[in-house]
């Protein structure tokens, strides 16, 4: 499509049929299965049990950390595959992944309380970062990063001129020098922010509530739920709103409106410094976390027992 787009044949027919009903049973399936998920594994716990109770901020922490690195390995394996052996193996091997997935959580039906045994040894929650980590993350690297997007995409002299792809993409100038450095510095910068923020705001949400009262600690599934449900929410948005503006009005726009908005993000979480209950970290974050996967690939094994 760079060096012939307007010779490029539509789908349509049974071929446009097809990929959007997979489109769209993928989309289905993906976006019920997270909440899905946490919803289940926190039903493992007895929330009138204070020490289950700490359990389950460790299990959220965890499924997030899990889900986490499943978007990664997806971001960098399997566009990998994708790209030097074809779009029906990546698929492929994204099909085989979901169902040993799916065989694992029907191997595990007749066991109620699995999480128990997998999250017995985890202190994970004690040990994520500070509130003001997360602060710094959202407010300083996200905020910039989107700045620079904005920045970069709005003055001429730090962008290649414009040129259409998908009719002249042979023709189009690549980025390089000072313009291409801006551009990554500001990328990276941006998905520091985000991938930083989200799992640090989950924690030091967990943490104002007293594990030890039987109350609270029920209170605290829901806040997990409510705040999952706040990322989907956000989500949506920036897939619908935000890609609108930059469509109508311009990427400059676009970016600038999603550094407004992670900037006001950010003055409303430290307006509330002053009542917030913060932990600080104890110990190393990364042994509690290879004792979590260690815990968790011990007690799958019996999994593939029939």
């Amino acid at each position: 499509m760079l060096t012939n787009g307007d010779q490029c044949t539509e789908a349509h027919g049974m071929k446009y049929l097809i990929f959007f009903l997979a489109l769209y049973m993928v989309a289905l399936g993906s976006g019920c299965v997270k909440p899905n998920m946490l919803a289940h594994g926190a039903d493992q716990f007895n929330k009138s049990d204070a020490k289950q109770c700490k359990k389950l901020s460790s299990y959220f922490s965890a499924a997030y950390f899990a889900f986490s690195v499943g978007e990664l390995i997806a971001l960098t394996f399997l566009v990998w595959i994708q790209t030097y052996s074809g779009m029906d193996i990546g698929f492929g091997v994204s099909a085989i992944i979901m169902a040993i997935g799916f065989i694992c959580l029907l191997g595990k039906r007749a066991e109620n309380a699995y999480v128990k045994q997998i999250f017995e040894p985890n202190t994970l929650s004690s040990n994520v970062a500070s509130f003001l980590a997360a602060g710094a993350s959202m407010g300083f690297n996200s905020s910039t990063g989107f700045i620079l997007l904005s920045v970069q995409a709005h003055l001429p002299q730090l962008k290649p001129p414009k040129c259409n792809m998908l009719t002249n993409g042979d023709q189009c100038t690549e980025a390089h020098g000072m313009k291409y450095l801006i551009f990554f510095m500001a990328l990276y910068m941006v998905a520091l922010g985000s991938g930083c923020v989200k799992p640090n705001m989950l924690a030091h949400g967990a943490d104002q509530f007293n594990k030890s009262d039987a109350k609270q600690c029920k209170k605290l599934s829901s806040y997990f739920s409510a705040a999952y449900f706040a990322f989907s929410v956000g989500e949506l948005i920036a897939l619908t709103f935000l890609v609108w503006i930059q469509t109508h009005s311009g990427m400059d726009i676009g970016f600038g409106v999603s550094a407004i908005i992670m900037a006001i993000g950010f003055i409303c979480l430290v307006a509330g410094t002053l009542f917030y209950r913060n932990k600080p970290p104890q110990g190393s974050i990364l042994s509690p976390i290879l004792q979590v996967r260690f815990s968790y690939f011990k007690c799958v094994g019996p999994t593939f027992r029939i």
